[in-house]
């Protein structure tokens, strides 16, 4: 198993493992596109260099991780370019979009980066995650980040686990997932 930068020929691959993740591979094309619109797009096409892929020893993508380094600009570029999209759609996507702002949005003064993780369930507690969390973190504090939050689904044990490891803190469980920050000033680099 390795970790890779994010490579765009792997994009297919990176989308369809987000949408099996989000449990919409077999959703309408609707829901596909919504996801694919908020939950890839913005990070593959505009922070590449915050995104990794961990790939099997046949050069299969295990998982990936989907990265920000700044929640200002993710915010701008959103509401620019992904908000009207998710509008095209319908009314519905448009706020689900905008909701799904906030858990990052509450978070910026503090904690700039997020990121989203997702890892294929055959190898899920494998390594995967903290292969991706490592590369990620690392990138992130080369670029001066003072802290990182992501959210997830509140059952994944496993991902907790890790991030704890890693030194992450739990803030909230809500609708929208369990968050957990990390801040660099409180850890060693």
């Amino acid at each position: 198993m390795k970790s890779i930068p994010y490579s765009s020929e792997y994009r297919d691959a990176v989308v369809q493992q987000c949408l099996e993740n989000t449990g919409c591979l077999s959703a309408s094309e609707e829901t596909q596109l919504f996801t694919t619109l908020t939950k890839c797009d913005y990070y593959l096409d505009h922070t590449p260099e915050t995104c990794f892929l961990a790939l099997d020893d046949d050069g299969t993508l295990a998982g990936c991780l989907l990265g920000c380094p700044d929640m200002d600009d993710y915010e701008v570029v959103f509401t620019e370019e992904y908000l009207p999209k998710a509008a095209a759609l319908s009314v519905r996507r448009y706020v689900d979009a905008k909701l799904g702002l906030l858990p990052y949005a509450m978070f910026r003064q503090d904690y700039k980066a997020h990121f989203s993780l997702y890892v294929k369930s055959s190898w899920g507690g494998m390594g995967v995650e903290d292969l991706l969390i490592t590369a990620a973190l690392a990138a992130l504090r080369e670029r001066h980040v003072t802290g990182v939050v992501t959210v997830f689904d509140a059952d994944n044990e496993d991902l907790v686990k890790v991030l704890k490891q890693k030194g992450f803190k739990d803030q909230f469980t809500t609708k929208f997932g369990h968050a957990m920050t990390l801040s660099f000033k409180e850890t060693a680099v």
